[in-house]
Formats: C-alpha cells, structure tokens, sequence
C-alpha cells in the first residue's frame, strides 16, 4: 500500500523515511493524532524540518489522498486506504538494514477510492468555516464522534434495505451528512448553537428529528437530483 511513498523517499536524507515511518505506524484505519514534541524528539529534527517533510509527503505524486491538519501541540493525519501502521515499520527497518535496496515489484493492486472519513471530515471544515471563518478543531475525541456520526448514518443507509453497492451507501451516507449541514438554521437552541462534532453525535437524532419536522422549508435545489436523493434519505430515517 506504501511502495509508492517509499519510492518517492528513496531519493530523499534517511530522516523522510523515519518520520513517515512514525506517522503511520501511529495511526489506527488511516487515521492518527501525533504528538508533534515527541515526534521531533523521536527524529530528532526541528519543527520546521518536520513541517517540510510531511508536506513533502502530503504534495507528492504516491498515487493515494494524505491529508494534515497541523496544532499548536499536535498533527491531524488522514490517509486513504490505510489500515495498521506495523507494516510500513517493519518496511522501513528493512530498507534500512540494506545499504542499496533492491527495487520492490509494485503489485497490481486497484486504486483505492478515496474513503468516507477524510470527505466528512472535509465537508464539517467547509460547514465550521460557514458558520465561524475559523477552521475545525479536529483532535481524538471529535475524530471519534465522527466516527459514530459515519457508522450511524451509514447504518441507516444499510438499513433502508435497498441493495446498494458499497459505493452507492457511502454516496448516500455522505448525501445525508451534507443535508444535516446544509440545513444548520432550521435548528434552535441547543441543537444549534453546539457545533462541536462530540455534541453533535450525541444529539443527533434529536437533530435529525428536528430537521424532519422542518422538511417543507428545506433548502434543496429541484434540478439537483444528488440532492434530492439526499432528502429522501434523511426522510426514510
């Protein structure tokens, strides 16, 4: 899954290697919080080194989405298609051990799609920098509660017992996601001043219910047929 990320490394200092080595093997289904002081300690580089050197990996041509998000104290990263970190360790060491590594045969292997996660998380920033001009705080806890938010609507699409594909559900999971967004200012009170994705998976069906009740003034464009099939979803919850 990383040969292409290891080949674009090859050519760069051995430090490239071990910091994107770090990266995924802390990382759990693509996904990972980084401690951004124990990482340059770990390296043994400087934060502007270490900047350069995920932005590398982040802007190069590997042939799969990886996503950062960077804090005061900590990284946000995002991989598609990722699963267990152990792997690319183990394939660091190897490449390590040897002072010219033999070439590895790429395996045909499908291109992944790009995963439901990153496009969620991606749609809720839009939505934060809407209501707020600030981007999201995305740490452990708020990637959890998407998490919840992702299985939960992707149940309800499941359970809809249409025989979809499995990308059919994730378009119509990421649809519904899109039309609880869209339609923020049909809530009040509560539901729609909490705008922290924890607070959101734990109220969400009252806030699903809530945009129910509130369908005849959904905003939805008629021509837009995605769309409309977004309504119709979040109708048959």
């Amino acid at each position: 899954m990383f040969n292409s990320l290891l080949k674009t490394l090859l050519d760069k200092p051995n430090v490239y290697l071990l910091v994107w080595s770090y990266v995924y093997a802390n990382t759990n289904n693509g996904y990972g919080e980084i401690d951004v002081t124990l990482l340059c300690s770990r390296c043994k580089v400087p934060k502007t080194t270490l900047r350069r050197i995920i932005s590398y990996g982040v802007n190069s041509d590997n042939g799969f989405n990886v996503d950062c998000k960077w804090f005061a104290k900590s990284l946000i990263i995002s991989i598609d298609g990722a699963t267990d970190g152990s792997e690319m360790v183990s394939k660091w060491f190897q490449i390590q051990s040897n002072s010219k590594p033999k070439k590895v045969k790429k395996p045909k292997v499908k291109k992944e799609p790009k995963t439901l996660f990153p496009l969620m998380i991606k749609r809720y920033d839009e939505f934060i920098k809407e209501k707020t001009d600030l981007g999201a705080k995305i740490n452990a806890q708020e990637g959890k509660a998407m998490k919840n938010i992702l299985a939960y609507l992707k149940s309800q699409v499941i359970n809809k017992g249409d025989k979809l594909s499995e990308k059919q559900v994730e378009e119509n999971t990421l649809l519904s996601w899109d039309i609880i967004l869209s339609n923020w200012d049909l809530l009040k009170g509560w539901n729609k001043e909490n705008l922290k994705l924890s607070q959101i998976d734990s109220n969400l069906i009252n806030i699903i219910s809530e945009i129910k009740n509130n369908k005849s003034n959904i905003k939805h464009n008629k021509r837009d047929e995605r769309f409309k099939k977004a309504h119709d979803q979040l109708n048959s919850f």
